[in-house]
């Protein structure tokens, strides 16, 4: 009903109060104070809602009967409140981002008979609480990561009708759930079961009695054998048996007359083809129907095949090697060499998912490798390639023939000379995602992407693009990221955006737009962040007044400085976005006047950029917001916001210690508050009086080299440690290790262009206040200084590498560093930290190296499913407990090496066979409390620099019973007799701790060249 806003406190006290259906209202929270006056309440649905939390939930525990709240995001384990509501009949918890197990405490909802907890990430086993629950009718555990075999017990349920458990990683063999009468779904699809389909298998069915058409669906898993004949006494069931790619060999003949079989798609007459495609035929459903007959497939080993593998993959990669010049390639390793598989060639990924796809290539990544000349458009005839990386290379792709590629995901063009897009309309329904920075398209934007509807996200960023934004973007209808910044865009943002319900991210500064922002972007429920920053420069400017963005509720980030913009603050300015957010707005330079609203103060965490306007007042109540600005306002209180009139800095506020908002002297100068110059004259420090700073307050005297600093006749950039770009301005400050003493003065950060920070190995305080400023710095570190704190980091948006291992850093790792989404390299080592690893770890996607040994970090492994940049992972010496999850760096996208240290934590259970996917992978495991290694990782060359395809599962951990310095078989260490060894991969016989260095020395091998970069990030 388009509900928005919260649900009040007093809706609870309605005193006959028993249902209430608040669901798909996407834009209403839903809160439970005064949950305890509902005293009758037994019906509840609040899926899709807005709601964040179900605190007080319990407090209906001895009335509510029916709790339905799917597709709320609670990014949490299951709240501990549900258990206690005994009374529920029905509970449903689908695609709410829930993590880790089901607890115990679930036995207690003996009641229930509807249990749906649907794509989550939910691991472990089938929980035996189940066992206790004799009314269940509809269980659904689907798209989960549930391991184990299936539980005895659900033979026994039998009043189940509907048991829902595809898509997890369930082993074993199947049950035979024979005394189940009533069951007429059955999903089972996609695990790892095995094992052929036992006798007696559904019996009970024969009596069915219902009107719905039975469903059993066990595709996908290894199931082998014949269908046999005990299945025969379903034939009168209106049956649709699923059971295409597995590995069945044959079906028995009395099944292939049971023409009540397959009711709404069999062909006439029945035959064994319409319960499965013959061995050496498939087609895309794995059995015959009125539509589709099987096809011939050479390849086709078992019965029900869906898809066919007779393509020749290697001879395409050849021509493109031939077509691109490939001998004068950066990189070309084991390509063309027919004695390596070409999932070993460089830049090739491949599947490796333990099904039919196994072997054929599912990525090419060959950015920045010197590519020339067009690509072959049978490129787009590798059926099951998803991504196309090709970015800065001399080439072009063809997107005309991109229809013929069913699976493709993903395209990278970004700075080649590709510049025409026809026929990539004609893109599967899962082309999701196409990135073209930097081409020389300069003119409009081609019409063929704007008519390729499948696609969430388009970067066409700095390519030149001029003319109007076209209305037709209004049929992007899946659209969720726009990045169009730095071209020539002209004309006003059309009302057309308005239709993009599903955008998250727009991005279109630096262009030359003009008009008013549209009024419909305020209703897009999903947007997040809106970027328009600088129009002014190429001639354009947004005009208007300021919108208020009232009906937004997820926007955090609003960028419209540098523009024409004027009037008044809207005192309901981003009124609906929560109020815990952390937000970002940015309304600098532009013509807004009058008084900053009050009103704004609801919001706890506010950077609000307001410099070089009109404006002339500042409401008090925002003077005493401390953790705005970086909490730059409990220190400064109203100059941090805005200057006064007739004082100014060089950022219109103040931000330093020592540099208060300076009075004008101009008789010119602007009467306005947050000025950044007095009649044009402007009040920046220059870089060597920064310099100069920072020698006389950190013992520059007495530091072991100092050549040159406070020198009269040197300039600046020969000073030792400095270094400077081309128009001689302050690039890097590299002064680790010199005896530097004292905090470091804020005015460092007022170097306009410091991209590295360098200060590691010297005793000194670091005070993070104005780092803000610092808007390129790239590299900070500060390891081994006795840092203890990492307030305000958060502000450094630009840090794509923070170094500050072996200091004094405790608690649970700080939330504040979560905005530095650039980051690349995250060194935290031999602190202190404990707790376990937040969730907001996955807002880090451009991640390459995490550094975290030596800490007290606990808990299970996070599986870093976000980060498919990371290469280099070092979670040693910490509290880790639990298996190590199957998803684990599941979405890496990487060719090359990867290194990934667990050792030294209490890790149990077996090494999984989902870590397979990694084909060349360094990984130290010893130390822990491991039972087994998953056999297939004993045969994977690549893994652990060829140790493994050495000495098998021994070079991976030593087994139980054996041990050595290292916890492994490495060359020249063999695992040696030792019974005191209970536990794979231990490190040291005599039962005292590990040693330190040997430890080290088996996290560093083969890292080569890492070594250096783990010393001195």
């Amino acid at each position: 009903n388009n509900l928005s806003g919260r649900v009040p406190d007093s809706f609870w006290t309605l005193p006959l109060l028993d249902t209430v259906y608040l669901s798909f209202n996407n834009n209403l929270d839903v809160s439970f104070v005064n949950l305890k006056d509902a005293k009758r309440l037994k019906s509840l649905r609040i899926h899709s809602t807005g709601t964040t939390s179900l605190h007080n939930i319990n407090e209906v525990k001895d009335t509510l009967e029916d709790l339905h709240m799917s597709g709320i995001n609670l990014a949490s384990t299951i709240p501990d409140d549900i258990w206690e509501l005994t009374n529920l009949k029905e509970l449903h918890m689908a695609q709410m981002d829930l993590q880790g197990a089901i607890p115990d405490e679930m036995g207690l909802l003996t009641d229930l008979e509807e249990f749906n907890i649907y794509q989550n990430s939910i691991t472990g086993t089938i929980p035996s609480a189940l066992e206790n629950m004799p009314n269940m009718r509809q269980l659904t555990l689907s798209r989960n990561s549930f391991e184990g075999e299936l539980p005895s017990f659900l033979n026994d349920m039998v009043n189940m009708e509907e048991l829902y458990l595809e898509n997890n990683d369930i082993t074993g063999e199947l049950l035979t759930f024979k005394a189940m009468p009533k069951l007429y779904r059955l999903y089972l699809n996609y695990n790892q079961i095995t094992g052929s389909i036992p006798d007696h298998f559904l019996e009970a069915l024969y009596q069915y009695s219902g009107t719905k058409n039975v469903r059993v669906n066990l595709a996908g898993n290894m199931i082998s054998g014949e269908l046999g004949e005990d299945l025969d006494v379903l034939q009168t069931i209106p049956l649709e048996l699923v059971v295409n790619d597995n590995q069945i060999t044959s079906i028995n003949k009395f099944l292939c007359d049971n023409n009540a079989w397959f009711p709404r798609e069999a062909p006439s007459p029945f035959s064994c083809d319409a319960i499965l495609c013959p061995t050496g035929t498939y087609n895309a459903v794995g059995h015959a129907t009125a539509d589709q007959p099987c096809q011939r497939c050479a390849s086709a080993e078992y019965m029900g095949q869906t898809s066919c593998l007779d393509r020749d993959d290697a001879g395409i990669l050849k021509l493109l090697y031939l077509s691109t010049e490939g001998n004068g390639w950066k990189n070309k390793d084991n390509w063309l060499s027919e004695d390596v598989d070409l999932c070993e060639w460089y830049g090739i990924t491949c599947w490796d998912l333990g099904d039919d796809r196994d072997g054929r290539i599912r990525h090419i990544h060959l950015d920045d490798n010197n590519l020339k000349g067009t690509i072959p458009t049978n490129l787009y005839s590798l059926e099951t390639l998803t991504v196309i990386s090709l970015a800065r290379n001399d080439i072009v792709l063809d997107f005309r023939s991109i229809a013929q590629s069913p699976h493709m995901h993903r395209i990278d063009v970004s700075a080649t000379q590709t510049v025409i897009f026809d026929g990539i309309s004609e893109a599967p329904d899962f082309f999701k995602h196409l990135v073209a920075d930097k081409l020389q398209i300069a003119g409009t934007i081609p019409s063929e992407i704007l008519q390729t509807t499948s696609l969430e996200s388009i970067s066409l960023a700095g390519c030149g693009l001029t003319g109007p934004l076209s209305s037709d973007f209004g049929l992007l209808e899946n659209l969720k990221e726009l990045y169009l910044y730095n071209n020539a865009l002209r004309g006003s943002i059309p009302e057309a955006f308005a239709n993009l319900q599903k955008l998250e991210i727009l991005s279109l500064a630096k262009n030359a737009l003009t008009g008013a922002l549209p009024d419909g972007l305020d209703g897009l429920p999903n947007l997040q962040a809106i970027s328009l920053t600088d129009q002014v420069s190429k001639g354009g400017g947004i005009s208007g007044e300021v919108s208020a963005l009232s009906e937004a509720r997820s926007l955090t980030t609003v960028m419209l400085g540098g523009n024409h913009i004027e009037g008044e603050i809207p005192k309901e300015f981003l009124r609906n976005v929560d109020l815990d957010a952390n937000i970002a707005v940015d309304l600098s330079n532009n013509m807004l006047t009058g008084t900053v609203p009050g009103g704004l103060a609801r919001f706890e965490r506010m950077d609000i950029y307001l410099e070089d306007n009109e404006l002339t007042g500042v409401d008090d109540r925002l003077c005493a917001r401390d953790e705005w600005m970086g909490g730059n306002v409990r220190e400064f209180g109203c100059d941090a916001i805005l200057c006064p009139q007739y004082t100014t800095t060089d950022l219109g506020r103040r931000i330093y210690d020592n540099q208060e908002c300076n009075d004008c002297t101009d008789p010119q100068a602007p009467s306005y508050l947050g000025q950044t110059q007095c009649g044009g004259t402007t009040f920046i420090n220059s870089e060597k009086e920064i310099l100069n700073i920072l020698y006389e307050k950190c013992g520059g005297v007495n530091w072991h080299n100092n050549e040159n600093w406070a020198s009269d006749e040197a300039h600046h950039c020969d000073w030792y440690g400095i270094d400077c770009d081309e128009a001689k301005s302050v690039v890097a400050v590299n002064l680790g290790s010199n005896g530097v003493v004292g905090t470091i003065p804020t005015e460092i950060f007022q170097l306009p262009n410091l991209q590295r920070l360098s200060l590691y190995s010297n005793s000194i305080g670091f005070n993070a206040n104005g780092i803000d400023q610092a808007r390129n710095l790239e590299s900070l570190t500060l390891d081994n200084t006795k840092l203890n704190s990492l307030e305000k980091f958060g502000l450094a948006r630009s840090l794509q590498s923070l170094n500050v291992r072996s200091n004094n850093l405790k608690g649970s790792i700080p939330e504040e560093i979560s905005p530095l989404v650039n980051l690349r390299t995250l060194n935290i080592a031999e602190n202190k930290f404990g707790g376990t690893i937040p969730q907001w770890f996955n807002q880090l996607p451009n991640l390459e190296t995490l550094l975290l040994a030596q800490n007290k970090v606990k808990g299970p492994l996070p599986t870093f499913f976000s980060m498919q940049q990371i290469k280099y992972v070092d979670l040693s010496h910490n509290r880790f407990t639990g298996r190590i999850p199957d998803g684990f760096m599941a979405n890496v996208e990487s060719d090359e090496k990867i290194f990934t240290d667990l050792s030294h934590n209490s890790l149990t259970g077996t090494v999984p066979q989902s870590l397979s996917h990694i084909p060349n992978l360094v990984i130290q495991l010893q130390g822990n409390l491991f039972e087994a290694v998953d056999e297939s990782l004993c045969g994977l060359d690549g893994w652990n620099n060829g140790d493994v395809s050495n000495f098998g599962c021994d070079g991976i951990l030593c087994p139980a019973g054996s041990s050595n310095s290292d916890g492994r078989h490495t060359e020249g260490v063999p695992c040696e007799e030792c019974k005191r060894a209970k536990h794979m991969g231990t490190v040291n016989c005599s039962g005292a701790s590990a040693v330190v260095a040997a430890a080290m020395r088996t996290t560093l091998i083969g890292l080569g060249g890492m070594m250096t970069m783990y010393l001195v990030f």
